[in-house]
């Protein structure tokens, strides 16, 4: 069984390491770096050279939505979906306005990376004194450059919804956010469980939006039976 793994915005291959590390003992993994690519196509494309010819792509928010639209593009290379926090749909007016401010920052300044006040919002307050998670964002964000922050940002600013094709596919879709996360919220998670009624879905308590980081036992039990429950060979 082969797994490939998308990070997130502003992350690498770090935010998957519990994950790679526990499922690596049963099956072939790869964490593709998405930071470099200039657009989605680039990030798509990025996907297209993954080591095997099929695999279970797993995605983590902006990830997720790259491997939604990967999941509709090629088809044929999945043996299974796995949407981590991540919704997939259209952002918000507010969304949209926020990202724009930001691009007009950053064409004048330098990214630094995340801010403790933005912390507060990503990841849940009782995880806010885990110098392990936090110190781990800080450094995994503080490595982008504002030219790939904008790339990043940009890439993913226009979304389009992919329910009703994902609904349409054979291959099995593992939807997993979290109750208290307050990027992905709850509401638009459960959004895109009524767009994609067949995919099975599981809401973590006590955690915000890295559930990689946050919740990474649990993430890692739910994965793993999703995958071998679907597994294949190949």
């Amino acid at each position: 069984m082969s797994i490939v793994f998308l990070p997130g915005f502003l992350c690498d291959e770090r935010v998957w390491h519990h994950q790679v590390k526990a499922l690596s003992r049963e099956m072939n993994t790869e964490v593709l770096d998405l930071r470099h690519c200039l657009d989605l196509e680039g990030m798509i494309q990025k996907v297209v050279n993954a080591s095997w010819s099929q695999f279970h792509l797993v995605g983590f928010s902006m990830g997720g939505y790259v491997a939604q639209v990967f999941a509709t593009k090629h088809p044929e290379r999945l043996q299974s979906l796995s949407i981590i926090a991540s919704s997939g749909s259209k952002l918000s007016e507010t969304d949209l306005k926020g990202r724009q401010r930001m691009e007009s920052i950053l064409k004048n300044a330098k990214y630094r990376g995340i801010s403790p006040k933005e912390m507060a919002r990503y990841i849940h307050p009782k995880h806010l004194e885990n110098r392990e998670i936090t110190d781990l964002i800080v450094a995994m964000s503080a490595e982008n450059t504002s030219e790939m922050y904008l790339n990043q940002m940009r890439a993913t600013l226009h979304r389009h919804e992919h329910f009703a094709e994902l609904e349409a596919l054979d291959f099995p879709i593992l939807i997993v956010g979290a109750k208290d996360d307050r990027v992905v919220t709850p509401e638009e998670i459960q959004s895109l469980v009524k767009g994609i009624p067949r995919a099975e879905h599981h809401m973590i308590a006590e955690c915000g939006h890295y559930i990689p980081l946050e919740k990474p036992v649990e993430l890692t039990g739910l994965l793993h039976d999703f995958l071998t429950r679907n597994q294949k060979s190949g």
